[in-house]
């Protein structure tokens, strides 16, 4: 492939999944989203035209582009030709930083619910939080701390033996 049909291809990609990193970080934030998109260049998330760097006073923003990044990229694994990701997803501490009160709330609610109608069907997203979660029909959670350090519904019969 020749560098400029290489820098087509960057450019083709960073569009496409700007597109859905776009989608899926409005519906968490509708409010605070004017704008959204992945850098052509770096493939890292913009908000409002500004970097997550550039965005570091604000770590319910952080938060949200993060998580947004991710599903962006497994939405990609599943619905883009040419783009090999991981079907899975591992979010860390993605509720964190969310405001206080009523607004934090909400955008919880609505990042909780655009991560589960993402994992729907081939995709399994894990997520690692202090916060209580919601009950969502068809998602497995799972409580884990000091009395319950290994998940149930992963253990066999001959772990049970031992």
């Amino acid at each position: 492939m020749a560098e400029g049909d290489a820098q087509q291809v960057r450019e083709r990609t960073a569009k496409e999944l700007s597109m859905i990193f776009a989608e899926k970080v409005t519906l968490v934030a509708p409010d605070k989203i004017r704008h959204a998109s992945i850098d052509p260049r770096t493939f890292t998330p913009k908000l409002n035209g500004r970097t997550v760097r550039q965005l570091a006073r604000s770590a319910g923003l952080v938060n949200i582009a993060g998580s947004a990044v991710h599903l962006t990229f497994l939405e990609a694994a599943r619905t883009l030709d040419g783009v090999l990701l991981p079907a899975a997803q591992w979010l860390d501490a993605s509720l964190d930083g969310l405001e206080a009160g009523d607004e934090g709330a909400q955008l919880a609610d609505r990042t909780l619910k655009v991560l589960a109608a993402t994992a729907a069907g081939d995709a399994q997203i894990l997520i690692s939080t202090a916060h209580d979660l919601p009950v969502i029909p068809g998602n497995v959670t799972t409580d884990h701390d000091s009395h319950h350090p290994v998940i149930p519904h992963a253990r066999t019969a001959t772990d049970d033996a031992l």
